[in-house]
């Protein structure tokens, strides 16, 4: 069930963010490494992930995501093993976080925080003496930057800590990725007024000469 709330609410966001035309918008595709706990049930491995983002105004924006950790061998000093008596399992994780940004670049790099949590789900379940675990809540914070390579990609260096409600441990998971940029900026539409003004038009000599009376005429009025 919790899985599934996570997985509806980063769909959600997908398209909420396909649909931002007038906001800036990107997803980003990642790499890097989850820097285990000594505590975790679970050692170091590889990561993975994609996320996406949509800014709300120049600073606030929010970000779905969704990484897997790979093939994490289990804590043998926490006598860990997973449903199926294997030694090693996947994570899966699902997150929603708040983004604050610099306004401008700085250097054609934009700095970031961010701040939300998640859930973790262990692809094979974990048995630790007695007590069975299949996933855990999660919450973490981060900072990265966007480097602009181009118009529409940019390098994005993250790194987030992790805090697990269950286990009561603290990972911290390095990445870089590439991320596509879309959506364009908010728009803005300069106002022109158009002042009118009169202006006098020269007349013809004929229209604007004084009229000539001849003599005789006159004498007769």
């Amino acid at each position: 069930m919790k899985k599934s709330l996570f997985t509806c609410a980063a769909l959600a966001m997908l398209s909420s963010s396909a649909f931002a035309g007038n906001y800036n918008s990107g997803i980003n595709i990642y790499g890097g490494y989850n820097f285990a706990d000594k505590d975790c049930v679970v050692d170091d491995a590889p990561v993975a992930g994609v996320n996406v983002h949509t800014f709300l105004t120049d600073n606030f924006g929010v970000r779905a995501g969704y990484e897997r950790v790979i093939d994490a061998d289990l804590n043998k000093e926490k006598a860990a093993r997973t449903f199926d008596g294997s030694s090693s399992t996947s994570v899966n994780r699902f997150s929603l976080n708040a983004v604050v940004k610099k306004a401008k670049p700085w250097k054609k790099m934009i700095p970031y925080f961010l701040i939300g949590g998640g859930y973790e789900n262990y692809e094979d379940g974990i048995v630790r003496g007695n007590t069975a675990c299949s996933g855990q809540w999660f919450g973490d914070v981060g900072i990265g930057a966007g480097i602009s390579l181009s118009d529409r990609w940019a390098l994005n260096p993250e790194v987030r800590v992790l805090y697990k409600e269950k286990c009561k441990t603290v990972d911290v998971v390095p990445t870089i990725g590439l991320t596509y940029l879309f959506g364009g900026g908010t728009r803005v539409v300069e106002k022109v007024v158009v002042k009118e003004k009169t202006v006098q038009l020269p007349c013809p000599k004929q229209e604007c000469a004084e009229p000539v009376y001849d003599p005789k005429e006159r004498a007769v009025r």
